[in-house]
């Protein structure tokens, strides 16, 4: 149950709740605006450690039932693929789960099979983004609805700010000289 999610070198803070009656049930993530495209979907599916288990459990009980008969008891096969999981957040978990259940039914499961599986809220991470100023902005358990809702503001760049002198958009001609050999950036 780790406290941050590390996001391109930014430690973002998870937030934890059990309540099964709130919207915001199971993990949070905090995600500033600026840093909502660099959340990686794939990595999302694998949610934290502590949860892994009943996730896989899940993921494997909502595969067809010519699968799911060759896979009983569910929770041991869930702990035969954990056992063999080389690293945890590597790759698609959707695909990783194909390819345990492919292999120990003999029938071959598809990556979207696995990800159209119904899963309880708690088992999908829940995004909230942040506007510079701690504000809500978009509260969902999909990054691909919350990249639609936030299109607009997704394309400014510092919060619509101005960060250096030579930030500057539509440019249609060479208009500023000489690039910078280096750029100091925060």
């Amino acid at each position: 149950y780790p406290q941050t999610l590390d996001v391109q070198g930014n430690a973002l803070p998870l937030h934890y709740r059990f309540d099964p009656t709130a919207p915001d049930d199971g993990v949070t993530l905090d995600v500033p605006l600026p840093l909502v495209r660099a959340v990686d979907a794939r990595r999302l599916d694998w949610l934290v450690p502590g949860w892994l288990r009943e996730k896989v459990v899940q993921l494997l009980r909502g595969l067809p039932k010519e699968v799911r008969r060759e896979l009983v008891p569910i929770p041991d096969a869930a702990d035969r693929f954990l056992a063999g999981l080389g690293g945890f957040g590597d790759g698609s978990l959707h695909a990783r789960i194909a390819e345990f259940a492919t292999r120990e039914a003999g029938i071959v499961v598809e990556e979207a099979d696995v990800a159209q599986v119904a899963l309880p809220p708690w088992l999908r991470v829940n995004l909230r983004v942040l506007a510079e100023d701690g504000r809500v902005l978009h509260e969902s358990r999909d990054l691909h609805l919350v990249h639609d809702e936030l299109r607009g503001q997704l394309g400014a760049t510092s919060l619509g700010r101005r960060a250096h002198e030579w930030e500057r958009a539509g440019v249609r001609t060479w208009d500023f000289g000489e690039i910078a050999r280096e750029v100091d950036v925060r």
